[in-house]
């Protein structure tokens, strides 16, 4: 199992740009790769049933770069969450996430869900129309509690298309602060950036308020 590795042109924070990829070649299909050294051992069934009960001493999973899942199994892990709870981080990382189970993911979870805070999708097989259902999902639920929502390196071009509908989206979302995705057009990578940076300065005031 092996995962990408995130190009320059990565934007993660309102801050920062990942620099860690010196290569200029975006969305290619064989992109440079690393090998994963441990590979996650997990015991996804049981996970599954956890989340099933609603257990709250469940509330960070990470099946990252997993040698036993598959389809069926990501069905049934999407499916395990519609009615969750209590998990407050999500990492599928290289574990062929497609556009189906982006859709899947994006109906079911993501439209109602109000703990998720992590989402880690990158280095799978996300299309730009399963881009655009993750992306319609979060704008559309306003009490989403998603800050960090992770979609660079997917194996199919995202392009102007996905660039668009994640600026467009993310614009009606108030909450993320950290996004990873690859963007190709300046244009969209400054829209992003900006509500990124307005996000931040939201949760940075909501705070405040708090402690006042």
């Amino acid at each position: 199992h092996y995962y990408m590795l995130p190009s320059p042109n990565t934007l993660y924070t309102h801050i920062h740009m990942h620099n860690t990829c010196m290569s200029h070649a975006h969305h290619v299909h064989t992109p440079a790769r690393q090998p994963v050294e441990n590979p996650q051992e997990t015991d996804i069934e049981e996970s599954i049933v956890i989340l099933q009960e609603n257990d709250p001493s469940l509330t960070d999973l990470n099946l990252n770069n997993h040698p036993m899942i598959d389809s069926d199994l990501i069905d049934q892990v999407i499916d395990a969450l519609s009615d969750n709870t209590q998990l407050s981080k999500l990492h599928m990382v290289n574990v062929k996430f497609s556009e189906d189970h982006a859709i899947a993911f994006a109906e079911k979870v993501l439209r109602t869900n109000r703990t998720l805070t992590v989402v880690n999708l990158e280095s799978n097989r996300i299309t730009p129309k399963g881009i655009k259902a993750i992306m319609r999902a979060i704008a559309e639920n306003k009490d989403i509690a998603l800050r960090e929502l992770r979609l660079v390196n997917q194996y199919y071009p995202g392009g102007a298309r996905a660039e668009a509908d994640i600026a467009k989206y993310l614009e009606k979302n108030m909450t993320i602060v950290k996004l990873g995705y690859t963007f190709t057009l300046p244009s969209y990578r400054a829209k992003a950036d900006k509500f990124i940076m307005r996000n931040t300065d939201l949760g940075r005031k909501k705070r405040a308020s708090i402690t006042v």
